[in-house]
């Protein structure tokens, strides 16, 4: 899993050479480690890529309870890392007057991706949406933005070619 922090409008403003700036990318290992888990592995082998809401609202209470453990400590701890970075990026760039740090892309597993949404999206209030979230299986290239000053929640879909 990868957090780029960085300025959607920034990104977009061409540098001195007319190439693009592109944002900072900040390699959160831990994130990755976090979906190393057996019971995460049984569940992925006995569901495989599908919407969140199939891990935590099925048949079997069993699997439902382990995936509400391992999706919640995902989610709680990507949601730590998010934080910490982004706390950490705002201090470093401070003293500039720039829109540093008020875009956030966060790169995951197409299961513990939405996981991680879902409790970002609860965090900031952005309510709209969340079905969405659960209900949406979530494909290669694909993610949600979760938009604060609207406090909803869209899917980013890949471009179909």
């Amino acid at each position: 899993a990868n957090l780029f922090l960085g300025s959607a409008a920034e990104t977009m403003q061409q540098d001195d050479v007319g190439d693009y700036a592109m944002p900072k990318l900040s390699l959160q290992e831990q994130m990755y480690d976090g979906t190393m888990q057996p019971e995460g592995s049984r569940l992925f082998a006995k569901i495989g890529y599908a919407p969140i809401r199939s891990y935590l609202e099925n048949e079997n209470l069993d699997d439902v309870e382990a995936a509400r453990i391992v999706l919640g400590n995902y989610a709680r701890s990507s949601l730590d890392i998010m934080v910490g970075a982004t706390t950490k990026e705002r201090r470093h760039n401070a003293s500039t007057d720039t829109d540093i740090g008020r875009t956030l892309l966060f790169f995951a597993h197409a299961v513990y991706l939405p996981s991680a949404a879902l409790c970002l999206a609860a965090a900031l209030d952005c309510y709209n949406g969340m079905d969405l979230i659960l209900d949406t299986n979530t494909k290669e290239a694909e993610g949600y933005c979760i938009d604060i000053d609207k406090e909803n929640v869209s899917l980013l879909c890949r471009p179909k070619i």
